[in-house]
């Protein structure tokens, strides 16, 4: 590649030379519309001519008589050989006169003429026209492009017919900024071997491209006989080099290239049915032909056909050439193909605005004589009003429709997430998978490092693993129709995460169920069941009933607190000091219960908070009947806005240091437990007679 990029910096700077060797008389001939616009510098002259009127060149050499519109610098001869060298020839003549100094130039002014005197100037690199200066840059951008491709790509016919194109682009350019580049005239050999290397090259590339899309993406003929299409392509640059065929000629075949392509493409479109990546090589490079070659075509072709003038320069064709060789480049090489569907669906929406608005412009102003601004306005008018449908419509047909919307796809990765079994979990997840995309294949994936990814241009892309799922292989969108892409993985990342999201919202579920129904049986076993079996050893049935009748009083709880319903504040206080005064009175000790100056309210306590007062002060009274040896229980009740506290104080032999170095015994374990599930607080002092057990329960 650097040699073949000094090669072209080479050509660039011959071409450079050659156009400032070129003889020069400081004057110069334009097109502006439809008029031609002649400036002479040494003369301080800028004149507007017909394309008709008579300019005379004379000097001691002799005199000759030319049309202004034959003397601007894209003009080239029309019609018979004999007419092509007779026009060439008559370069030669300027030429010899030219250089025979001083010459005068007579031009038409009105009614009369002016004649201006001219002497020969030397021509400066700056004095270059804008045109030549975009020739040099397509020659060589391109040029160097298809010499890239191949060196990426040897052994592909694809990539070797588009450097064929390619080279057939640069030869046209370079040859092109050489016969622009002289002022008026320059040698007539020089200019009639530019002139045909032009017709050569340009007809090499039309063909190229053809020649490429009959070997790619399916190869539908021998790459011997898109070679030979090629080498007629060449015969026609040839016959248009030596006069035999017309420039007309030359302009209906590039025309018929464009028919020929279509017909191609359409061809190609047939065979590639179930090949997903030539589909989208064949929308990409087939959107981008049409835009830019046929937009050049009808630009440049057609005027020259119906006999008006071109609407821009030869240079200004770097612009949709670079646009279709770089697409092409894409296209063949392969490279980002799963990102050009949207780009074609750009493209030829941006194409189709611009000439639906040209076409709408023309028929207001044309056919209906609409005044120009109005019809303009008018035209923007009916082209938005169709945008958007047209937008829409257009988008379906490229990219598709989405399977799912984004709540439908929310309900249904919660609906695989929240599903009983893994195997469901599995099934239904390769089912939203195959709804999503419908892929032909899915099949398992032993590469994580792959994992998240789109592979082999578009036709893969790799599922990591979710719904107790391993990773997953999903090949062929939409039938083999379609290409993943970018905007999939980012689909299949959102949808993972819902997925995970999902499963952690079950685990967290099933993990409070379980809790849930761990709670219940302890609950059942260290009440219910604690009191039917102390029930069970009683002798006296009165206290057996009482104890069913309790037993049946936290069963009530229990049930209340899965049906959610709240027990008032004041009556689990009423309850509780009931049971209290029961337990004290069979154990013959006392209970002292004072009322307190703010009586306890009806605030509504749910069955954690209930469920944890109860049994830590249940535990309380069981320990000072077991083991304090009291016969005198003291309980204050303080409730504030906030909490509750309770204090149970007997004056029993209290808790030595041994005692207190065991606090973390089953019981006092337990209902330090249950108070700090609640975020409660649970304390134990030593007092002078006795023990001092204190309890903080949140109310809020």
């Amino acid at each position: 590649m650097f040699f073949a990029a000094y090669a072209m910096i080479a050509i660039c700077a011959l071409v450079i030379f050659t156009a400032l060797r070129m003889p020069s008389l400081g004057v110069s001939f334009a097109t502006s519309g439809q008029d031609i616009v002649l400036t002479a510098a040494q003369a301080g002259q800028v004149k507007r001519l017909t394309p008709g009127d008579r300019i005379t060149f004379s000097s001691r050499a002799g005199q000759i008589d030319q049309n202004a519109g034959e003397l601007v610098p894209d003009f080239e001869p029309a019609g018979s050989a004999r007419a092509v060298r007779f026009w060439f020839a008559q370069r030669d003549e300027l030429a010899r006169i030219g250089a025979s100094s001083p010459v005068n130039l007579t031009f038409p002014a009105g009614a009369t003429w002016t004649t201006v005197v001219l002497h020969p100037v030397a021509r400066r690199i700056t004095e270059l026209s804008p045109d030549i200066w975009m020739l040099l840059a397509q020659g060589a951008g391109i040029g160097l492009l298809g010499l890239w491709l191949i060196i990426l790509r040897p052994r592909d016919w694809g990539a070797r017919m588009f450097m064929i194109s390619c080279l057939g682009v640069m030869v046209a350019a370079f040859s092109g900024a050489v016969y622009d580049a002289r002022e008026l005239t320059a040698d007539s050999n020089l200019l009639r071997l530019m002139w045909g290397l032009n017709f050569l090259g340009t007809y090499v590339s039309g063909a190229g491209i053809l020649a490429l899309f009959l070997c790619q993406p399916r190869q539908m003929v021998k790459p011997r006989y898109a070679l030979a299409l090629i080498g007629v392509a060449a015969l026609c640059g040839l016959g248009n080099a030596l006069g035999w065929l017309t420039l007309s000629t030359f302009y209906s075949i590039l025309l018929v290239q464009c028919g020929a392509f279509l017909c191609i493409a359409l061809a190609q479109w047939r065979l590639a049915r179930n090949d997903p990546i030539g589909r989208a090589t064949l929308k990409w490079v087939g959107t981008v032909i049409f835009v830019g070659i046929v937009g050049l075509n009808l630009f440049m072709a057609a005027p020259m056909l119906l006999g008006m003038n071109l609407v821009a320069g030869d240079g200004l064709s770097i612009l949709p050439i670079f646009l279709v060789y770089g697409s092409l480049a894409f296209g063949v090489g392969r490279f980002r193909l799963i990102s050009l569907d949207r780009w074609t669906y750009r493209l030829v929406l941006g194409a189709a605005a611009v000439l639906a608005l040209l076409a709408v412009d023309a028929l207001l102003i044309y056919w209906l004589g609409v005044e120009g601004r109005f019809a303009f306005a008018a035209a923007l008018l009916v082209v938005g009003y169709l945008y958007l449908p047209a937008r829409t419509w257009l988008w379906h047909w490229m990219v598709g429709r989405p399977a799912l919307s984004d709540s439908e796809l929310f309900k249904a990765a919660a609906g695989v997430g929240y599903a009983p079994t893994p195997q469901t979990r599995r099934t239904q997840w390769r089912a939203l998978l195959v709804r999503l995309f419908d892929p032909l294949e899915v099949l398992t994936c032993d590469d994580p490092i792959e994992v998240g990814k789109v592979r082999k241009d578009g036709v893969e892309i790799v599922i990591p693993a979710a719904a107790d799922e391993c990773a997953l292989l999903l090949r062929y969108r939409d039938g083999g129709r379609r290409l993943f892409d970018a905007d999939h993985v980012l689909l299949v990342t959102e949808l993972v995460a819902q997925m995970h999201q999902a499963e952690a919202a079950r685990e967290e579920y099933a993990r409070g169920v379980d809790e849930e129904r761990q709670r219940i049986a302890r609950d059942l076993h260290d009440d219910v069941s604690a009191r039917l079996l102390t029930s069970l050893h009683r002798s006296d049935v009165a206290l057996v009933r009482t104890d069913v009748r309790k037993a049946m009083a936290d069963i009530r709880a229990i049930i209340s607190s899965l049906t959610g319903q709240k027990v008032a504040l004041d009556r689990v206080m009423a309850d509780l000091r009931h049971d209290t005064a029961e337990r004290l009175e069979a154990a013959k000790i006392s209970l002292v219960w004072p009322l307190s100056d703010d009586p306890v309210d009806a605030r509504l306590l749910a069955y954690p908070t209930y469920k944890g007062l109860m049994s830590s002060h249940r535990e309380i009274i069981t320990n000072v009947i077991r083991h304090s040896g009291a016969d005198r229980v003291l309980v204050k009740i303080n409730a504030h806005d906030t909490a509750l506290t309770i204090s149970v104080e007997d004056n029993g032999s209290g808790l030595g240091d041994s005692t207190l170095a065991q606090q973390s015994g089953n019981g006092i374990s337990n209902m330090r437990h249950r108070i700090e599930q609640i975020e409660g607080s649970f304390s134990i002092v030593p007092c002078a007679h006795g023990t001092r057990v204190e309890i903080l329960i949140p109310l809020t």
